[in-house]
């Protein structure tokens, strides 16, 4: 990894932690410096889903309260947001790196 490499990562690292504490959205500037130094777009993708889950950790722990009260609302997208994210690790894993290029 060269100097140029290091400060992409650790900028669009900062930046995606700034967006997904305001809006969400973050992953897109870490899995595109991921890909831009060189990683395959597969685990590019892996990494970029674990480097911004402390984030999503801390922002669920911060709304704690809000949740609660919502639960019985936010249940059934949960539910389909957990389908949703087995059925993609299924493909993810299952199909080869230019499929996942393309999609």
């Amino acid at each position: 990894m060269n100097f140029a490499d290091f400060f992409l990562l650790s900028g669009s690292g900062l930046v995606a932690g700034a967006v997904n504490a305001l809006a969400g959205g973050g992953t897109i500037f870490t899995f595109s410096a991921l890909v831009a130094v060189g990683l395959p777009a597969v685990t590019a993708n892996a990494t970029s889903a674990v480097s911004v889950l402390p984030g999503q950790i801390a922002s669920t722990t911060a709304y704690r309260r809000e949740i609660a009260v919502a639960f019985h609302r936010l249940l059934p997208f949960s539910i389909i947001s957990a389908i949703g994210g087995i059925a993609g690790s299924f493909l993810l894993l299952n199909t080869d790196e230019s499929a996942f290029r393309a999609l």
